[in-house]
């Protein structure tokens, strides 16, 4: 890579945006394990309580699911920072190996 070649990140915004899906990561799986049509034994109707229980059950797993998708997608912000980061401080290093390699003569005179 040249040295005209820059790749420039925020930080800052993609760790808080990170912790922000993690925040509603974890308020979407606690809404997954809310119970709904919690009153479907009053229905009168054996088939359709069967049935709303069949909804609930699939439902909160979808609804779960999609929490544990937002919560993985925040911990992805937040490593993605950190390996900037890394990288960011590794580097000088690169380039000097680099340097070493491309030709050890130069680098060390």
């Amino acid at each position: 890579m040249g040295d005209d070649t820059t790749i420039a990140a925020d930080l800052a915004a993609l760790r808080g945006a990170g912790a922000v899906m993690l925040g509603l990561g974890d308020a979407v799986e606690r809404l997954g394990r809310t119970e709904v049509l919690a009153g479907r034994d009053a229905y009168g109707c054996s088939e359709l309580a069967a049935a709303a229980g069949r909804f609930t059950d699939r439902y909160g797993h979808l609804v779960r699911s999609t929490g544990g998708a937002l919560h993985d997608a925040g911990e992805v912000l937040r490593s993605t920072a950190d390996h900037y980061e890394d990288a960011d401080v590794m580097a000088p290093v690169t380039r000097l190996s680099d340097d070493l390699l491309a030709s050890p003569g130069e680098v060390l005179a």
